[in-house]
């Protein structure tokens, strides 16, 4: 009995249920009493055990695999974000030396004195502004001309409906006046070129609702002229009752405003050139634009 213990102290069974691997390892090590020439077999053993065991556990094994297969997708996924953002990279970095040397090709152009110059745009824009600089002269003292007559003047001082929109020394009566009465005056034709200018920047726009813009601004420059044409008809209807024309006591109705001749005049010598002016400057941004062939391509 004593010989059949040692026997089975000699030769361990294997690993026990419910024993960790540190408990087993010290029980064989016990049981060699710490035998160097019998670590070797033991630690054979351990490694079998545990390769046998793993190899027979298929569900973790499956999911090792599924985890695996995740962690290359992901990684493929990974790389393949970082080839795009490299092919973006590279796509702008062409696209930035490109736009480098057409810049430098351009500065040399013009540093050169050799830009290509459109000679049909240029003849336009030298016509346009032959033209626009003395319609803006007259539009200028057309103006002033009339809100100084409209709205300072004393209908006695009147002679004719051409003294009232193109009076000479309008801005020195003004002047005389006050310096709101001047600043007043000047701004009248600021805003109606303003509006010209409101009036190209909408034609220059590429959405349909443009053209109800525009119709805007030409209706309101229109009442503009309406209303000083109606003010200076009521100062020359105010002249002719002073010199016995009209009755005395008579006032100035839309009604009379529509029949005096005074009044279309006005409103054509000013709403008429004011459209003309518009066009024309139009007609000069547009070649401006267009000048450099370059930059019209």
């Amino acid at each position: 009995m004593r010989f059949e213990n040692k026997t089975l102290e000699l030769n361990p069974d294997n690993r026990r249920q419910g024993e960790t691997y540190e408990q087993w390892g010290t029980r064989i090590c016990g049981v060699v009493t710490g035998s160097l020439t019998a670590l070797p077999p033991c630690l054979q053993k351990v490694r079998n055990a545990i390769y046998n065991e793993q190899a027979h556990d298929i569900e973790r094994i499956a999911q090792a695999k599924e985890t695996i297969k995740s962690s290359i997708e992901r990684c493929r996924g990974e790389i393949d974000a970082v080839n795009q953002k490299i092919l973006e990279n590279e796509h702008k970095q062409e696209e930035t030396v490109k736009k480098i040397d057409d810049l430098k090709q351009e500065r040399r152009q013009i540093e050169s004195g050799k830009e290509e110059v459109n000679k049909e745009q240029r003849l336009r824009l030298i016509i346009g502004l032959v033209i626009i600089v003395p319609l803006t002269i007259y539009l200028f003292m057309f103006y002033s001309s009339t809100f100084y007559s409209a709205f300072f003047r004393d209908p006695a001082t009147l002679t004719s409906v051409m003294n009232t929109m193109f009076d000479a020394k309008a801005l020195n009566h003004a002047y005389d006046e006050g310096l709101f009465e001047l600043m007043f005056v000047l701004s009248a034709p600021i805003i109606f070129l303003g509006l010209g200018y409101v009036l190209h920047i909408f034609s220059m726009e590429t959405e349909k609702t443009k053209y109800f813009k525009m119709a805007a601004i030409l209706l309101v420059t229109l009442m503009f002229d309406c209303i000083l044409a109606y003010k200076i008809g009521e100062q020359m209807h105010s002249l002719g009752v002073i010199i016995g024309t009209y009755p005395v006591g008579q006032e100035y109705t839309v009604s009379m405003a529509i029949h005096d001749i005074n009044t279309w005049a006005v409103i054509f010598c000013g709403f008429i050139v004011y459209v003309i002016w518009g066009f024309v400057f139009d007609m000069i941004m547009e070649a401006y634009n267009k000048m450099d062939m370059r930059k019209a391509r």
